[in-house]
């Protein structure tokens, strides 16, 4: 309701879509970081004390999930005006009756999000995969020039794959760990900076965990054909899980003994994928041109908005560089190539790892490799993409995975707050590596280790 009320008393929401500096005095950036780190530690509260309650106890959990996202589905927007160019982009193909994926938005001034979406992203043809471009097409069908149903509908969208993530990772710990459902109902329903870039900014990344989530568990009932299938649905709505079928591919094919079976597990879900690619690419398709968009946004990069390794080598690189004259392009050129090679590299040890082991951990490895990507390669973070690995994170029974939870939603909410948000990552992670030091705890190898640390952590996998 806190949050509710700041967006009502400004209507600063409408403003922060028309610039893309957040026009924040400094009474309301202290309110909002105040609101966000009380609710973090009313979170954390919440999930100590709720140990060793009895199952019932998971109905008010589910409960008070359904009135907070009542609460932000009611609410414009806060922060993030992305949902916006969602409708923005569709409305290229459904009122102007052009590719969304060659034809920008910016060449429609005067259309009724002009004044809505980010200036800067109107350059950009659609950046998304097909999948979500058909889903924002047939929403803007729906809607039509109503500007609150082009919202709600995505909002909508949002709530339904937010409760549909937290129906799947119920039904994934009953499998992998029954004893944690209830710690995990309210890691996950509970957690403040899900509730807030999914019901009320309405980010599509819920939606594409939702299905990996979906993935995960479709692989953990050995339907193994659906689960790829499945995965490269998500694929086309966003690109970045395609990292994510190499783990699955081996996860699968180490339960065949025989060549031929694998051969034409193979053969069976690569002709399936082929036709579901070309039935989703094919309103769209121009050759190369169709994937502009993902290009243009792969050359964006900037200070404010590095993540962990870019941001260090970054100053690293100022200090070093300041002797030179290097300009700040070549500080950022060195910063991206830098975490882009690291991130290659390490993506390549991990799977050369997951090929000698056993027994792999297909959850984990599926966190691994998000994780390693968001904190090495990425030079444009935002804060919504913490998604990504909150819902894998809650389920892995794993010391200080509930801690990661808690700070990561933390930092990602009040990064709102400042403008160099990568300031607001590095200081974190020094602050963490002190408290490790000066408490003499392992706070770190359970993110890198394929087996958890502690013997009584361990499932059958």
């Amino acid at each position: 309701m806190l949050y509710v009320v700041l967006v009502y008393s400004s209507f600063y929401y409408q403003i922060n879509a028309t610039n893309s500096i957040i026009p924040w005095g400094y009474n309301k950036q202290i309110f909002f970081i105040l609101i966000s780190i009380g609710l973090i530690v009313l979170y954390w509260l919440a999930y100590k004390s709720i140990k060793n309650t009895k199952e019932n106890i998971k109905k008010i959990v589910i409960l008070f999930s359904i009135l907070f996202s009542i609460t932000f589905i009611i609410a414009p927007p806060i922060g993030s005006a992305d949902v916006y160019n969602y409708a923005y982009r569709a409305r290229v193909k459904t009122v102007y009756e052009q590719n969304p994926y060659l034809v920008a938005t910016e060449n429609y001034p005067d259309d009724l999000f002009y004044n809505f979406s980010p200036k800067e992203w109107n350059f950009m043809t659609m950046q998304y995969g097909p999948l979500w471009a058909s889903v924002s097409i047939g929403f803007s069908k729906i809607a039509g020039d109503n500007f609150f149903w082009n919202i709600f509908l995505y909002k909508l969208l949002a709530l339904l794959s937010f409760f549909g993530s937290a129906y799947l990772i119920n039904r994934i710990l009953k499998i992998t760990n029954p004893g944690k459902s209830l710690q995990g109902a309210l890691l996950y329903l509970w957690n403040p900076l899900i509730l807030f870039e999914t019901i009320n900014n309405a980010h599509n990344d819920i939606l594409m965990i939702f299905i990996v989530l979906l993935a995960v568990y479709l692989v953990l009932k050995k339907k193994y054909i659906p689960s790829l299938l499945v995965l490269l649905l998500s694929v086309l709505l966003k690109y970045i899980t395609i990292l994510l079928v190499p783990v699955f591919l081996y996860f699968i094919l180490k339960n065949f003994q025989k060549k031929g079976d694998k051969m034409k597990l193979v053969l069976k879900a690569g002709c399936l994928a082929v036709i579901i690619i070309v039935l989703f690419y094919f309103p769209f398709w121009d050759g190369i041109r169709t994937f502009n968009g993902i290009f243009q946004q792969s050359q964006i990069f900037s200070f404010l908005n590095f993540s962990l390794l870019p941001g260090f080598v970054f100053g690293i690189s100022y200090v070093v560089g300041s002797n030179y004259s290097w300009s700040y392009d070549t500080l950022s050129m060195i910063s991206r190539n830098v975490g882009l090679v690291t991130f290659v590299l390490f993506y390549i040890y991990q799977h050369s790892k997951m090929l000698i082991t056993r027994n792999i951990d297909l959850i984990f490895y599926v966190f691994l490799i998000l994780l390693s990507y968001i904190l090495l390669a990425v030079t444009y973070l935002q804060p919504w993409y913490f998604i990504w690995l909150i819902p894998l994170a809650v389920l892995m029974d794993r010391k200080y995975f509930p801690h990661f939870i808690a700070i990561s939603s933390v930092v990602g909410l009040i990064s709102y707050a400042f403008l160099v948000t990568s300031l607001v990552y590095m200081l974190t992670f020094i602050i963490v590596v002190f408290i490790a030091i000066i408490s003499r705890k392992d706070l770190f190898s359970n993110f890198i280790n394929a087996q958890p640390i502690d013997k009584h952590t361990q499932i059958n996998k």
